[in-house]
């Protein structure tokens, strides 16, 4: 993060449930990429049933788990295998 917002350290898991449909389609984006920046490599994103990402271009891997999505950002060696990391990919887990 920048100095002009303060210190962010990196983070394991961020949850922002039901939040970002209250955003501008530009400031939704804006802000899926700051977590995406902000996450540890193999870290979560939680989001609310409403929200989806999956037509951002952020690398976030979707895990679905019975009726929920969750977000993983990948790790330096996973992104370096293009095949595991889509907007779209599904884990069963």
């Amino acid at each position: 993060m920048n100095s002009r917002r303060g210190v962010c350290r990196r983070m394991d898991m961020i949850f922002c449930m039901n939040v970002l449909i209250y955003f501008s389609e530009e400031r939704r984006h804006a802000l899926v990429q700051r977590f995406y920046d902000t996450l540890e490599p193999g870290g979560y994103l939680f989001l609310g049933h409403s929200e989806s990402i999956s037509k951002m271009a952020v690398k976030f891997q979707a895990i679905v788990l019975n009726d929920c999505i969750l977000y993983r950002k990948p790790t330096a060696e996973e992104l370096q295998k293009p095949e595991l990391v889509t907007e779209d990919a599904r884990e069963l887990g």
